[in-house]
């Protein structure tokens, strides 16, 4: 045969995706997307399917965590484009940020979420609201996240000469989880120092942090000059004050609400 002359490539193996039925070359289904190295369980098998199902924590997950904490606005900009395989979905970020940040707060700074009040009440109405404040006092990333909704409407409404009526509702949401994760990742980077030099707070850190990606990210999403910039964030912390009270107002109530109820159910 002529050096030259390319060999035949050799056949590759047909295997029948254990999902949908279909036959495929390749590593995964072309039809529904599931590998087709699937085989027989066994306890290796169903633990590392149980870990990743459960913690989804690989290779995009570390990559999007990087990049939100790095450049949040390029991952937004991307996701929103289209590109959205090399991301780990905004909500799901959101929630496993969410949930280790809470969790290794409370084992390494047990302290740090001990209750900020203390009222001696039987009353199941008092208590439920007392537990409530603790819990959002106790815990400034699930505050942040409970007004995350105040403070997108006041992007909306601060930008609005800027072009901010081009995103939907659905699309700003995205944005905030991600920026939200941005805080929450920062957030278990610093925890670590948080927790050896206790006598220290080092939560201005995680804003000045978020505070300045936040800057960044309006400025690209909502180009203007200097003046202009610094016009339409001075109305967005004003809103953002001013909405988030109301906000905060209607949750309490909520809560009081719910609390009477079953104080009354209770009663009865």
């Amino acid at each position: 045969m002529n050096e030259n002359e390319q060999k035949p490539a050799e056949p590759t193996e047909e295997r029948r995706c254990l999902n949908c039925g279909t036959m495929c070359t390749d590593r995964y289904c072309p039809h529904c997307g599931q590998s087709t190295s699937v085989r027989r369980l066994n306890k290796a098998t169903f633990t590392n399917l149980t870990t990743s199902s459960i913690l989804r924590v690989n290779r995009i997950f570390f990559s999007t965590c990087r990049d939100v904490v790095l450049r949040p606005w390029k991952v937004i900009s991307e996701y929103l484009q289209g590109k959205r395989v090399r991301y780990t979905s905004p909500v799901m970020l959101l929630m496993l940020l969410a949930f280790y940040c809470l969790l290794f707060t409370h084992w390494l700074m047990p302290g740090k979420a001990d209750p900020q009040i203390s009222i001696d009440s039987e009353s199941p109405f008092i208590a439920t609201f007392v537990v409530t404040f603790n819990f959002l006092i106790s815990n400034p990333g699930i505050t942040a996240l409970v007004l995350m909704v105040p403070v997108l409407v006041s992007v909306r409404l601060a930008f609005r000469r800027a072009g901010s009526g081009r995103f939907n509702s659905v699309e700003y949401m995205v944005a905030g989880c991600y920026m939200l994760s941005a805080y929450y990742a920062v957030s278990l980077i610093v925890l670590p120092f948080d927790a050896i030099f206790r006598s220290v707070d080092l939560d201005w850190v995680k804003w000045l942090y978020w505070g300045i990606v936040s800057l960044m990210a309006a400025r690209r999403a909502f180009p203007s000059s200097k003046k202009k910039l610094a016009k339409r964030m001075a109305l967005l912390g004003l809103y953002a004050s001013v909405l988030s009270l109301l906000y905060v107002m209607l949750m309490v109530t909520i809560v009081f609400l719910i609390a009477f109820v079953v104080y009354v159910i209770q009663s009865i």
